[in-house]
């Protein structure tokens, strides 16, 4: 976990706005009347292990919260370009509900973006440089 208290706390939010999303996942299903089956991203696997082996390299706790912030940065534009190209699917299949629930998580992947991106410009990179 982050040691910067802005950027704990940014993730902590985001955990629990993941937690939503999964639940609004599970609408975007039934609306569809299509059971949910989860699966593992192995593009998400493979940001996940290139982050831990980037920690693994380093000791400095600003150092390692600006690379923590880079790799949540890295998993929020992966999010954000799947969201976008299931939100064009389900309206070119006339899926208007989920294409609705889909928009709403899209829209706070984008806001979590851009709050990781205020934390690293209020001055997390300059601590780490």
């Amino acid at each position: 976990m982050p040691k910067g208290p802005e950027l704990h706390d940014a993730f902590e939010r985001h955990l629990a706005e993941t937690r939503q999303h999964v639940e609004q996942l599970r609408r975007v299903f039934a609306s569809i009347k299509v059971p949910p089956i989860g699966e593992k991203c192995g593009a998400l696997e493979g940001i996940l292990e290139e982050s831990e082996s980037l920690l693994a390299q380093i000791e400095d706790d600003a150092t390692r919260d600006v690379a923590l912030l880079a790799s949540a940065q890295a998993v929020e534009h992966y999010e954000i370009s799947r969201y976008g190209t299931l939100i064009t699917w389900a309206e070119d299949l006339g899926f208007g509900e989920a294409a609705k629930i889909l928009r709403e998580n899209m829209k706070e992947e984008k806001q979590a973006d851009r709050h990781l991106s205020e934390i690293a410009s209020m001055g997390l990179n300059k601590k780490a440089a």
